[in-house]
């Protein structure tokens, strides 16, 4: 097992695996450094544990409610979790892929999951941006409109 950790750190993205339990609750026994860089656990104490358990709060739920889904529907999909930390929340978009034994039956979940704060970050700037220019050129045609107003009262006699 230490191998497959080896092999798990090397990887650029984080990865996570959920083994589903006998009573269909996903929880984690694997997770390399990056995941744990990303969400802040330390290298010990979340083996065994379900994202609630994990994450607590609404971050927590809402993570095994789509554990949960994934295991029921057996369907791979892709979710976006915000962590919540003091100076900047990070969102982390993950996609989580069901893996299944030779008889077809789901033994477990792997989440590979990247980062994408500064994509958000971005996106909410550029959205800034458009909304500035067109209030910017909503002034610009006031600001016409007013002079050409102004110009034709000068221009024309009482």
């Amino acid at each position: 097992m230490k191998d497959l950790y080896a092999i798990l750190d090397a990887v650029g993205m984080a990865v996570i695996i959920l083994e589903i339990g006998d009573d269909g609750v996903p929880r984690y026994v694997a997770m390399n450094k990056r995941s744990r860089e990303i969400t802040k656990l330390p290298p010990q104490g979340w083996f065994g544990k379900t994202a609630l358990e994990l994450f607590g709060g609404s971050t927590g739920e809402r993570a095994l409610a789509v554990h949960m889904d994934v295991a029921r529907t057996a369907q791979e999909t892709t979710y976006e979790i915000n962590l919540p930390a003091v100076h900047q929340t990070r969102y982390i978009r993950t996609t989580m892929t069901p893996v299944f034994d030779t008889d077809g039956k789901l033994t477990h979940l792997v989440g590979s999951s990247a980062d994408v704060t500064s994509e958000r970050e971005r996106d909410a700037a550029l959205e800034l941006t458009r909304i500035a220019k067109e209030k910017a050129e909503d002034a610009s045609q006031a600001k016409e409109r007013f002079l050409a107003n102004m110009s034709h009262e000068i221009r024309t006699p009482m």
